[in-house]
Protein backbone atom coordinates (compact mmCIF):
# COMPACT_ATOMS: atom_id res chain seq x y z
CA UNK A 1 0.00 0.00 0.00
CA UNK A 2 2.35 2.43 0.69
CA UNK A 3 4.87 1.67 -2.34
CA UNK A 4 1.39 2.52 -4.65
CA UNK A 5 0.77 5.56 -2.24
CA UNK A 6 4.38 6.75 -2.85
CA UNK A 7 4.50 5.73 -6.63
CA UNK A 8 1.66 7.72 -6.83
CA UNK A 9 2.58 10.51 -5.57
CA UNK A 10 6.13 10.51 -7.46
CA UNK A 11 3.79 10.43 -10.61
CA UNK A 12 1.46 13.47 -9.62
CA UNK A 13 4.17 15.18 -9.16
CA UNK A 14 6.35 14.50 -12.21
CA UNK A 15 3.23 15.13 -13.83
CA UNK A 16 2.89 18.72 -12.51
CA UNK A 17 6.27 19.36 -13.45
CA UNK A 18 5.55 18.62 -16.94
CA UNK A 19 2.84 20.86 -17.19
CA UNK A 20 4.58 23.57 -15.54
CA UNK A 21 7.86 23.25 -18.23
CA UNK A 22 4.80 24.18 -20.56
CA UNK A 23 5.48 27.79 -22.27
CA UNK A 24 1.98 28.18 -21.62
CA UNK A 25 2.23 27.58 -17.89
CA UNK A 26 5.18 29.52 -17.05
CA UNK A 27 3.39 32.91 -16.57
CA UNK A 28 1.32 31.66 -13.86
CA UNK A 29 4.11 29.60 -12.55
CA UNK A 30 6.21 33.01 -12.08
CA UNK A 31 3.91 35.17 -11.05
CA UNK A 32 3.64 32.81 -7.79
CA UNK A 33 6.96 33.77 -6.93
CA UNK A 34 6.84 36.94 -4.25
CA UNK A 35 10.01 38.59 -5.71
CA UNK A 36 10.30 39.90 -9.20
CA UNK A 37 8.31 37.27 -11.65
CA UNK A 38 9.52 39.41 -14.92
CA UNK A 39 13.20 37.24 -13.98
CA UNK A 40 11.76 34.34 -13.36
CA UNK A 41 9.85 34.31 -16.87
CA UNK A 42 12.85 35.68 -18.96
CA UNK A 43 14.65 32.77 -17.62
CA UNK A 44 11.92 29.59 -17.92
CA UNK A 45 10.38 30.84 -21.39
CA UNK A 46 13.91 30.20 -23.25
CA UNK A 47 13.79 26.43 -21.62
CA UNK A 48 10.26 25.66 -21.95
CA UNK A 49 8.35 23.10 -23.80
CA UNK A 50 5.56 23.98 -26.42
CA UNK A 51 3.09 22.08 -26.01
CA UNK A 52 1.98 22.33 -29.61
CA UNK A 53 2.89 23.63 -32.86
CA UNK A 54 1.52 26.91 -32.47
CA UNK A 55 1.20 28.99 -29.20
CA UNK A 56 -0.83 31.74 -28.74
CA UNK A 57 0.86 34.84 -27.96
CA UNK A 58 4.23 32.78 -27.72
CA UNK A 59 6.51 32.74 -30.66
CA UNK A 60 9.88 30.55 -30.49
CA UNK A 61 12.48 30.72 -33.04
CA UNK A 62 15.73 28.78 -33.56
CA UNK A 63 17.43 31.52 -36.01
CA UNK A 64 20.97 32.12 -37.79
CA UNK A 65 22.76 34.75 -35.30
CA UNK A 66 24.44 35.84 -38.57
CA UNK A 67 21.62 37.47 -40.05
CA UNK A 68 18.60 39.80 -39.09
CA UNK A 69 15.57 37.92 -38.13
CA UNK A 70 11.54 39.31 -37.54
CA UNK A 71 9.64 37.56 -34.72
CA UNK A 72 5.51 37.71 -34.96
CA UNK A 73 4.27 36.53 -31.84
CA UNK A 74 0.59 37.56 -32.84
CA UNK A 75 -0.42 39.81 -35.88
CA UNK A 76 -0.27 42.78 -34.22
CA UNK A 77 2.83 42.80 -33.14
CA UNK A 78 6.19 41.87 -34.32
CA UNK A 79 9.94 42.59 -33.72
CA UNK A 80 12.99 43.16 -36.16
CA UNK A 81 16.11 42.51 -34.57
CA UNK A 82 19.53 42.89 -35.95
CA UNK A 83 22.36 40.43 -36.60
CA UNK A 84 24.76 42.53 -34.19
CA UNK A 85 22.13 41.83 -31.06
CA UNK A 86 21.97 37.94 -32.15
CA UNK A 87 25.31 37.54 -32.19
CA UNK A 88 25.80 39.76 -28.76
CA UNK A 89 23.11 37.38 -27.45
CA UNK A 90 24.98 34.12 -27.57
CA UNK A 91 28.42 35.23 -26.31
CA UNK A 92 31.54 33.06 -26.88
CA UNK A 93 29.29 30.25 -27.41
CA UNK A 94 30.48 28.08 -31.05
CA UNK A 95 27.00 27.58 -31.85
CA UNK A 96 26.30 29.94 -34.84
CA UNK A 97 22.30 29.17 -34.12
CA UNK A 98 20.29 31.67 -31.21
CA UNK A 99 16.88 30.82 -29.67
CA UNK A 100 14.73 33.79 -29.76
CA UNK A 101 11.41 33.86 -27.97
CA UNK A 102 9.04 36.61 -28.26
CA UNK A 103 5.21 36.70 -26.36
CA UNK A 104 2.79 39.11 -25.42
CA UNK A 105 1.72 39.60 -21.93
CA UNK A 106 -1.00 41.41 -19.87
CA UNK A 107 -0.56 44.50 -18.37
CA UNK A 108 -1.99 43.99 -15.43
CA UNK A 109 0.63 42.25 -14.13
CA UNK A 110 2.83 45.09 -14.08
CA UNK A 111 2.38 46.80 -11.01
CA UNK A 112 3.58 50.40 -10.80
CA UNK A 113 6.28 51.06 -7.96
CA UNK A 114 5.67 54.46 -5.75
CA UNK A 115 7.53 57.34 -7.77
CA UNK A 116 11.29 57.44 -6.95
CA UNK A 117 13.46 60.50 -5.48
CA UNK A 118 15.93 60.20 -7.93
CA UNK A 119 15.73 62.76 -10.94
CA UNK A 120 16.99 60.91 -13.66
CA UNK A 121 14.55 58.28 -12.89
CA UNK A 122 11.60 60.50 -12.82
CA UNK A 123 12.91 62.22 -15.86
CA UNK A 124 12.70 58.51 -18.16
CA UNK A 125 9.46 57.29 -15.82
CA UNK A 126 6.18 57.51 -17.90
CA UNK A 127 2.89 56.85 -16.82
CA UNK A 128 -0.12 56.61 -19.12
CA UNK A 129 -2.68 53.74 -20.47
CA UNK A 130 -0.60 50.72 -21.92
CA UNK A 131 -2.05 50.16 -25.69
CA UNK A 132 -4.62 47.61 -25.90
CA UNK A 133 -3.18 46.14 -22.33
CA UNK A 134 0.20 44.45 -24.24
CA UNK A 135 3.23 43.97 -23.26
CA UNK A 136 5.58 42.76 -25.62
CA UNK A 137 8.48 40.71 -24.30
CA UNK A 138 11.92 39.81 -25.99
CA UNK A 139 14.34 37.52 -25.83
CA UNK A 140 17.38 36.08 -27.42
CA UNK A 141 20.07 33.83 -26.30
CA UNK A 142 21.84 33.17 -22.76
CA UNK A 143 23.52 36.89 -22.15
CA UNK A 144 21.38 40.06 -21.65
CA UNK A 145 21.98 42.57 -24.90
CA UNK A 146 21.87 46.32 -23.85
CA UNK A 147 23.57 49.58 -25.59
CA UNK A 148 23.16 47.97 -29.12
CA UNK A 149 24.81 50.24 -31.39
CA UNK A 150 21.83 48.98 -34.31
CA UNK A 151 18.52 49.10 -32.22
CA UNK A 152 15.65 46.67 -32.37
CA UNK A 153 13.00 47.39 -34.00
CA UNK A 154 9.41 46.44 -32.39
CA UNK A 155 5.83 46.96 -34.45
CA UNK A 156 2.44 47.54 -32.45
CA UNK A 157 -0.22 48.00 -35.14
CA UNK A 158 -2.83 50.24 -34.16
CA UNK A 159 -5.14 50.67 -37.67
CA UNK A 160 -5.05 54.87 -36.77
CA UNK A 161 -6.95 53.92 -32.98
CA UNK A 162 -4.86 56.29 -31.15
CA UNK A 163 -3.01 59.21 -32.51
CA UNK A 164 -0.38 59.68 -29.90
CA UNK A 165 1.76 56.99 -28.58
CA UNK A 166 5.07 56.74 -26.54
CA UNK A 167 7.65 53.52 -26.53
CA UNK A 168 8.67 52.24 -22.97
CA UNK A 169 10.38 49.41 -21.33
CA UNK A 170 10.02 47.83 -18.17
CA UNK A 171 12.63 48.66 -15.71
CA UNK A 172 12.28 46.84 -11.98
CA UNK A 173 12.63 48.59 -8.76
CA UNK A 174 15.55 48.58 -6.43
CA UNK A 175 13.08 47.39 -3.57
CA UNK A 176 12.74 44.02 -4.91
CA UNK A 177 9.32 43.55 -4.43
CA UNK A 178 8.39 42.71 -8.12
CA UNK A 179 7.13 46.30 -8.53
CA UNK A 180 8.96 48.62 -11.93
CA UNK A 181 8.01 51.49 -13.59
CA UNK A 182 7.68 52.30 -17.60
CA UNK A 183 10.85 53.65 -19.16
CA UNK A 184 12.10 55.55 -22.16
CA UNK A 185 15.55 55.31 -21.76
CA UNK A 186 17.37 54.20 -24.68
CA UNK A 187 13.76 54.06 -27.01
CA UNK A 188 12.49 56.39 -29.58
CA UNK A 189 9.03 56.58 -31.16
CA UNK A 190 7.65 56.69 -34.15
CA UNK A 191 4.01 56.59 -35.58
CA UNK A 192 3.99 55.38 -39.75
CA UNK A 193 -0.40 56.04 -39.08
CA UNK A 194 -0.98 52.43 -38.74
CA UNK A 195 1.75 51.42 -36.54
CA UNK A 196 4.35 52.05 -33.42
CA UNK A 197 7.74 51.70 -34.03
CA UNK A 198 9.80 51.55 -31.11
CA UNK A 199 14.01 51.78 -31.71
CA UNK A 200 15.56 50.24 -28.58
CA UNK A 201 18.79 49.42 -27.93
CA UNK A 202 18.00 46.70 -25.89
CA UNK A 203 15.59 43.75 -24.83
CA UNK A 204 13.05 43.57 -22.53
CA UNK A 205 9.35 43.81 -21.88
CA UNK A 206 8.23 46.67 -24.25
CA UNK A 207 4.81 48.45 -24.41
CA UNK A 208 3.27 51.47 -26.11
CA UNK A 209 1.85 54.44 -23.66
CA UNK A 210 -1.14 56.43 -24.88
CA UNK A 211 -1.95 59.85 -22.98
CA UNK A 212 0.99 59.54 -21.19
CA UNK A 213 1.29 62.36 -18.27
CA UNK A 214 4.53 63.37 -19.56
CA UNK A 215 4.59 63.97 -23.56
CA UNK A 216 7.05 66.78 -24.15
CA UNK A 217 10.75 65.28 -25.48
CA UNK A 218 13.94 65.61 -23.54
CA UNK A 219 14.95 68.37 -25.87
CA UNK A 220 11.70 70.54 -26.00
CA UNK A 221 11.86 69.96 -21.85
CA UNK A 222 15.65 71.24 -21.43
CA UNK A 223 15.10 74.24 -23.50
CA UNK A 224 11.93 75.34 -21.82
CA UNK A 225 14.26 74.80 -18.60
CA UNK A 226 16.65 76.66 -19.94
CA UNK A 227 13.96 79.38 -20.91
CA UNK A 228 12.89 79.49 -17.49
CA UNK A 229 16.22 80.15 -15.68
CA UNK A 230 17.28 82.77 -18.04
CA UNK A 231 14.03 84.60 -17.77
CA UNK A 232 14.19 84.32 -13.89
CA UNK A 233 17.72 85.37 -13.69
CA UNK A 234 17.23 88.71 -15.77
CA UNK A 235 14.08 89.30 -13.49
CA UNK A 236 16.47 89.34 -10.86
CA UNK A 237 18.92 91.44 -12.57
CA UNK A 238 16.49 94.84 -13.71
CA UNK A 239 13.93 93.84 -10.55
CA UNK A 240 17.55 94.81 -8.03
CA UNK A 241 18.41 97.46 -10.72
CA UNK A 242 14.54 98.69 -9.84
CA UNK A 243 15.15 98.44 -6.22
CA UNK A 244 18.36 100.57 -6.44
CA UNK A 245 16.27 103.18 -8.04
CA UNK A 246 13.51 103.17 -6.00
CA UNK A 247 15.70 103.79 -2.98
CA UNK A 248 17.80 106.68 -4.26
CA UNK A 249 14.20 108.31 -4.96
CA UNK A 250 13.21 107.58 -1.65
CA UNK A 251 16.52 109.41 -0.22
CA UNK A 252 16.23 112.66 -2.47
CA UNK A 253 12.09 112.88 -1.75
CA UNK A 254 10.52 110.76 1.05
CA UNK A 255 7.11 109.74 -0.06
CA UNK A 256 4.37 106.79 0.65
CA UNK A 257 3.87 105.82 -2.77
CA UNK A 258 7.44 105.59 -3.06
CA UNK A 259 7.67 103.36 -0.15
CA UNK A 260 4.93 100.93 -1.21
CA UNK A 261 7.21 100.75 -4.72
CA UNK A 262 10.26 99.63 -3.00
CA UNK A 263 8.43 96.86 -0.75
CA UNK A 264 6.86 95.15 -3.70
CA UNK A 265 10.24 95.21 -5.32
CA UNK A 266 11.50 93.66 -2.59
CA UNK A 267 9.10 91.10 -2.36
CA UNK A 268 9.52 90.40 -6.35
CA UNK A 269 13.37 89.88 -5.66
CA UNK A 270 13.11 87.50 -3.10
CA UNK A 271 10.37 85.70 -5.18
CA UNK A 272 12.60 84.86 -7.94
CA UNK A 273 15.68 84.27 -6.27
CA UNK A 274 13.87 81.57 -4.39
CA UNK A 275 12.55 80.35 -7.49
CA UNK A 276 16.08 80.25 -8.87
CA UNK A 277 17.82 78.58 -5.82
CA UNK A 278 15.00 75.79 -5.35
CA UNK A 279 15.63 74.69 -9.23
CA UNK A 280 18.97 74.28 -8.53
CA UNK A 281 18.80 72.61 -4.84
CA UNK A 282 16.55 70.48 -6.68
CA UNK A 283 18.85 69.79 -9.67
CA UNK A 284 21.93 69.14 -7.25
CA UNK A 285 20.09 67.66 -3.95
CA UNK A 286 17.45 65.06 -3.25
CA UNK A 287 13.78 66.72 -3.15
CA UNK A 288 13.43 65.74 0.71
CA UNK A 289 16.65 67.27 1.53
CA UNK A 290 16.34 69.97 4.57
CA UNK A 291 17.90 72.56 2.08
CA UNK A 292 15.24 72.17 -0.49
CA UNK A 293 12.11 72.15 2.16
CA UNK A 294 13.20 75.52 3.30
CA UNK A 295 13.59 76.90 -0.18
CA UNK A 296 10.08 75.43 -0.91
CA UNK A 297 9.17 77.16 2.02
CA UNK A 298 10.76 80.34 1.67
CA UNK A 299 9.38 80.59 -2.13
CA UNK A 300 5.84 80.09 -0.91
CA UNK A 301 6.23 82.98 1.64
CA UNK A 302 8.25 85.27 -1.10
CA UNK A 303 5.12 84.62 -3.63
CA UNK A 304 1.97 85.44 -0.85
CA UNK A 305 3.94 88.50 0.06
CA UNK A 306 4.00 89.38 -3.83
CA UNK A 307 0.61 88.86 -4.09
CA UNK A 308 -0.12 90.91 -0.44
CA UNK A 309 2.05 93.92 -1.58
CA UNK A 310 0.14 93.51 -5.16
CA UNK A 311 -2.98 94.03 -3.04
CA UNK A 312 -2.12 96.79 -1.29
CA UNK A 313 -0.95 98.89 -3.98
CA UNK A 314 -4.09 98.97 -5.43
CA UNK A 315 -5.68 99.79 -2.13
CA UNK A 316 -3.07 102.72 -1.78
CA UNK A 317 -4.25 104.08 -5.16
CA UNK A 318 -7.80 103.78 -4.16
CA UNK A 319 -7.21 106.08 -1.08
CA UNK A 320 -5.08 108.61 -3.65
CA UNK A 321 -7.98 108.80 -5.54
CA UNK A 322 -11.01 108.50 -3.07
CA UNK A 323 -9.24 111.02 -0.40
CA UNK A 324 -7.53 113.47 -3.17
CA UNK A 325 -4.07 112.67 -2.18
CA UNK A 326 -4.18 113.39 1.55
CA UNK A 327 -3.70 109.89 3.09
CA UNK A 328 -3.93 110.98 6.86
CA UNK A 329 -3.71 107.63 8.92
CA UNK A 330 -1.65 107.21 12.12
CA UNK A 331 1.42 104.82 11.48
CA UNK A 332 0.37 104.04 7.49
CA UNK A 333 3.52 102.35 6.31
CA UNK A 334 4.21 100.69 9.62
CA UNK A 335 0.09 99.35 9.26
CA UNK A 336 0.71 98.51 5.54
CA UNK A 337 4.32 96.91 6.26
CA UNK A 338 2.64 94.13 8.77
CA UNK A 339 -0.08 93.52 6.49
CA UNK A 340 2.18 92.86 3.60
CA UNK A 341 5.10 90.66 4.96
CA UNK A 342 2.74 89.01 7.42
CA UNK A 343 0.18 87.60 5.02
CA UNK A 344 3.06 85.95 3.45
Amino acid sequence: MWITFFLVTIFCFSMSQAVADYCENVLQECLKRPTAWTRCYEDKIMTCKPRGRFMAGIRQLKVDSLQEVDVSPTHEHRVHIPSSALQRSRGNVPEVEVLVVASVINSSHFKLSPRSKGRQIQFHRREGTVFRGSVLSVKAGTLSVNNLQQPIKLIFRHDKEVENGTCVFWAESAMGNGTGYWSTEGCETSNTGNEFICSCNHLSFFAVLVNPQLSVSKSHSETLSYITYIGSALSVVFTFISLIIYICLHRRRPEKTTNLHMQLTGAMLCLHLSFLLSCFSAWLLNEDSPVCLVLGLILHWSLLATFSWTALEGFHLYLLLSRVFNITFRKYLLKLSLVGWDAG
